[in-house]
This record gives structure tokens, sequence and C-alpha cells, in this order.
């Protein structure tokens, strides 16, 4: 996840972000301080997309609004900002049509879902306090993939997260109604 913060003399805006960087710069905005991620592996990557099209599929087939993949960023939060781009976002009908229209800069938004998968280097330290970020910003639910335990940790703001293993069942999801899932199908077969 995080390779190295620059500490800058001020803290950055998101405006100001958003003319900093490229389209393949890997980096993020926390609390006005830009902190450069690092690239995902392979296993990394399979479980996002196996992430992304299930929920996907499931979002465009009951019109909810839209999906949105790794290094696609927003704000959550403002004064310091905070821009993120995690491995999935979901955003709902209303507000992912009026985002669409933006051709530049990181809009405002809290997503009611958010992925992310743990990369191999990613310590626990970095873990909460991304986690932190999220819960602070008032972002619904949090799910957080260990790939090589092959679990996923349910959090939320109002209560104890939940960790589901290969054999739990994921449902329940506030923000998507009649979605489930075998936790085992977010991981590559055997």
């Amino acid at each position: 996840m995080v390779v190295t913060a620059r500490q800058p003399e001020t803290l950055v805006t998101s405006a100001q972000f958003a003319n900093m960087f490229g389209a393949d710069d890997r980096v993020e905005l926390w609390r006005g301080i830009v902190v450069e991620m690092s690239p995902v592996n392979h296993l990394h990557s399979r479980i996002a997309f196996r992430l992304n099209a299930r929920l996907s599929m499931f979002v465009i087939e009951h019109g909810l609004g839209e999906v949105w993949p790794a290094d696609t960023g927003y704000t959550i939060e403002v004064g310091p900002d905070t821009v993120v781009a995690p491995d999935l976002a979901f955003a709902p009908q209303a507000y992912a049509k009026t985002v669409t229209k933006m051709s530049r800069g990181f809009p405002f938004f809290i997503p009611p879902l958010v992925v992310e998968v743990k990369s191999p280097n990613d310590s626990e330290r970095e873990i909460a306090e991304k986690l932190a970020l999220y819960l602070a910003a008032g972002v619904g639910e949090i799910w957080w993939v260990r790939p090589m335990e092959e679990t996923l940790t349910r959090h939320w703001l109002d209560r104890s997260p939940r960790t589901l293993g290969r054999d739990d069942l994921l449902d329940a999801i506030e923000a998507l109604p009649g979605f489930s899932m075998e936790v085992r199908d977010v991981f590559p077969p055997e």
C-alpha cells in the first residue's frame, strides 16, 4: 500500500492534488499529505477483478449505479483534504450520474461501500490507518480482503467487524439489497 509520504511544507488540497500527477501515478492524498502507493501483484489484481465483475453485474442488472474500479479517486474529507482510490467503490445511481460529467478533479463523495485488497507489502499499521480514514469519513461499509488468509472482513462505523472465511456467505449488504456470494468465489480457484 504505502511506500512513502511526501511531507510538504504546507498541506495539499484536493484541487492542487488533481493537477500534480498523471494517470499513471499511484498516489493518494491523506489529510493533505501525498502518499505514494506501490503497484499491486497478480493475486491482488485477480481478486479485485473477480469482485468487480460480480458487484458490477449485480449493480447493472438492478440499475443501482456503478462500481468504480481501482485508481478512481474521490475526496472523502475536506480541510485537510483526503483523496482515496480504493480497489472498488460502489456509487449509487443518482451520484454516479452527476460525477461522470466532471472532467477534472476529485469530487466529494462518501461511498456506501468500499473494497480493499491487502497486498503483501501492506502493514497492519497502514491498514488500520486507512480503515480509520474511511470510518472517520463515514463510509457505510468497508470490506478488507486478505488473499493469503482467504478471508474478507466487513467493517462498519456502528458495529464490530465480522470476518468471513472461504465457506461463508457474503450477504445482507445494506448498500446492495439482495446481493450475495460465497466468499470462496472472491478468490481464484485452487
